[in-house]
């Protein structure tokens, strides 16, 4: 003979505790006292601090976008860039100086794009090589530069900059300093200057 199987048994006092404790926990979380709303805030204002204070440990730090032409590394900082394009058509202006690479159709307006090789005097390359384009800005004006690979975002402690004074390097008005490892820091400012002198306008 087969035993009948058992049946569960359902507390249900267990059952409406729980549901009573569900209630009351929304209910709180919809319509916090003073007191849990203190202790949130607390929390909240102890979580932005410890975040402050991680922020201002690097604010000796500059951020950089860096980048390479031939061998060598370059960084411009962060805050003057406002796009990168890879491959976009660059069209030679006739008569321009050689340091312009021409112009290019940049979020819809035409950019004067400088050829940072030819700039600071260095080698032509023997094949021509993919590039981008770093639009840059500086007071209230845009312009590109010619790169060749984009490496990354880099800090840079300004204090540590050896002065260009102290370097044998082509063209160091355009340079602000050597950084670690190498990492040559630009002068964003330099690249406009290069068109004060009217030989083309800049957008």
């Amino acid at each position: 003979m087969k035993s009948s199987p058992t049946t569960a048994t359902i507390d249900w006092n267990s059952v409406k505790q729980r549901l009573h404790d569900s209630e009351v926990a929304m209910w709180r979380a919809l319509n916090p006292d003073a007191k849990f709303q203190s202790e949130v805030f607390r929390h909240r204002a102890d979580q932005l601090a410890k975040q402050t204070k991680a922020v201002r440990t690097d604010d000796k730090k500059l951020s950089t976008l860096t980048f390479k032409v031939g061998e060598e590394t370059y960084a411009v900082p962060l805050g003057d860039v406002d796009h990168i394009f890879p491959d976009a058509e660059i069209i030679p202006v006739h008569g321009a100086s050689k340091e312009l690479a021409g112009v290019a159709n940049l979020q819809g307006q035409v950019r004067s794009v400088i050829d940072l090789r030819t700039l600071l005097g260095l080698p032509q390359a023997e094949t021509d090589p993919s590039y981008y384009i770093i639009l840059l800005r500086y007071n209230g004006h845009k312009l590109g530069l010619r790169v060749e690979q984009i490496q990354g975002i880099q800090g840079v402690r300004e204090e540590s900059l050896a002065h260009t004074e102290n370097l044998e390097l082509c063209n160091a008005h355009h340079i602000r300093g050597l950084a670690d490892q190498n990492l040559i820091l630009l002068r964003v400012e330099a690249f406009f200057e290069c068109f004060d002198a009217g030989v083309i306008a800049y957008s």
